[in-house]
């Protein structure tokens, strides 16, 4: 198996996928898995000049009476090529950074720079921009081979590809900018990094796995979460943690003041438990009241109901005249 790097424009790429010369290999390529807003990001990528990583292409050629049949396969890059292949056939319109900004959730910077393609199909850009977008050149590794195996061959590369660790949900949001996702990495830490090193609660008492990968931050978050739900809404409701839930709330509250006495409060919720426990070796030793622990887990039971910063707080400091042992396993 030999492999060779090159450039290809997208044109070249969607003249060979229109002679369906370009494909993905069923036998182990899954289907269109990306949703339209992450193709029109995508595309709005290509508008900007960002890189695309690298696709992977198997470049088959078997000789049939007497000529050569030739197609390429692709390796690695299925969503990529089906996002700009679809644009290109004007199945949908690209984001408007400012109109769309809600579903777009763009960085401010962006929503501050030129967009003549925003919220226009390919036929309806201006012909520099449709060449800009067809000369956009991609880097391609091509893989080559004379084996009758060859497609076995691809098949491992494939697999060898998807077995790189790549960047899961809470790890993408550690790299949004603004002041919210800084608050987070500091109360969840990120040990890699020297000036998040996480709040004591997490390091002595959650104590994570070194295969820990951000659990700690998107718990952090999701309690922030709830309790900035709660109170928005007057105590009146909480609000659903679903992925897409999620990030949205990122993208709301990015520029949120780490300062503010709401952010104070937030931290209190982890001091508090915090040191009031002792750690040792095997046991936990948490001191908490009789009637506060009815009292948090009638709260949380009921649907409707939830604590407060302020409730959580109270809980935790309420004097104990007992002890109550946890042994950690």
């Amino acid at each position: 198996m030999r492999t060779t790097h090159a450039e290809r424009t997208i044109d070249d790429l969607l003249q060979l996928k229109r002679l369906k010369m370009l494909s993905p290999n069923p036998e182990y390529q899954r289907g269109a898995v990306w949703n339209r807003p992450q193709q029109m990001r995508l595309v709005d990528s290509v508008m900007r000049g960002y890189p695309i990583p690298l696709l992977y292409l198997h470049h088959i050629q078997q000789p049939v009476a007497g000529a050569v049949w030739e197609a390429f396969e692709i390796i690695d890059g299925q969503q990529r090529i089906d996002a700009i292949f679809q644009f290109s056939e004007n199945q949908f319109k690209l984001f408007d950074p400012v109109a769309d900004e809600a579903k777009a959730q763009f960085p401010r910077f962006i929503q501050k720079q030129p967009c003549p393609w925003a919220g226009k199909p390919f036929e309806q850009l201006e012909k520099p921009e449709q060449l800009q977008f067809r000369n956009t050149k991609i880097s391609v590794v091509m893989i080559e081979s004379d084996s009758i195996d060859s497609r076995d061959e691809a098949r491992d590369l494939f697999i060898l590809l998807l077995a790189g660790m790549r960047l899961n949900a809470q790890e993408k949001r550690d790299v949004w900018p603004g002041a919210f996702t800084e608050l987070i990495l500091e109360i969840g830490g990120k040990p890699e990094i020297e000036r998040y090193p996480g709040h004591g609660f997490f390091n002595h008492v959650v104590r994570p796995s070194k295969k820990n990968r951000g659990d700690c931050r998107q718990l952090a978050a999701k309690m922030l979460m709830l309790l900035t739900a709660q109170r928005e809404s007057g105590d009146k409701r909480l609000c659903g943690i679903d992925r897409q839930s999620f990030d949205d709330f990122y993208y709301k509250h990015w520029s949120c003041d780490r300062q503010s006495a709401e952010s104070a409060r937030f931290q209190q919720i982890f001091d508090v438990p915090w040191h009031s426990f002792d750690v040792g070796d095997r046991l936990i030793h948490w001191r908490a009241s009789r009637t506060a622990l009815p009292h948090c887990r009638r709260n949380l039971t009921e649907k409707s109901a939830s604590l407060s910063a302020d409730d959580m707080i109270r809980i935790f400091q309420t004097p104990s005249p007992t002890d109550i042992s946890l042994t950690r396993n």
